[in-house]
């Protein structure tokens, strides 16, 4: 009995010390972080739920599901709302890409220089140089 109540004692011992702080170093920058949020939360508003945001190496990456409703857009249409949403936010990015699945496989990855729909969005560019500017490839 003693050695129980021994043993019991040892363990609220070892339970009520404090763990020693391991240091957690994050490979991601908060600046990084707050970044690829920002994007992804456009994006949820946009209607594309659990997008995956990276952004690294001078561009953005957009990887998401094409969503059950589709809301009368086609494919196409999607990307090209995906690409016109991470535009502004894409700060110093110099190239966008955005990855379509359907139904969890990849259908469609769009690449296209970040400059070329901010000019779009601004009236710079017609339509028909943005749509030559982008580069399709199927994954």
């Amino acid at each position: 009995m003693a050695a129980l109540l021994a043993a019991g004692f040892l363990g609220l011992y070892l339970y009520s010390q404090p763990t020693p702080a391991i240091a957690y170093e994050d490979a991601v920058s908060p600046a990084t972080r707050d970044h690829q949020t920002l994007i992804r939360t456009a994006l949820a508003l946009a209607g594309i739920e659990n997008a995956s945001v990276i952004v690294q190496n001078g561009a953005v990456y957009v990887g998401y599901d094409l969503p059950g409703d589709s809301r009368n857009l086609t494919r196409d249409d999607w990307q090209r709302l995906i690409l016109g949403t991470m535009a502004p936010l894409a700060r110093d990015a110099s190239t966008l890409i955005a990855r379509q699945h359907v139904n969890g496989t990849a259908a469609a990855e769009w690449e296209v220089p970040a400059a070329q729909v901010v000019a779009y969005q601004k009236e710079q560019i017609p339509a028909e140089a943005l749509e030559g500017a982008v580069t399709k490839r199927a994954p």
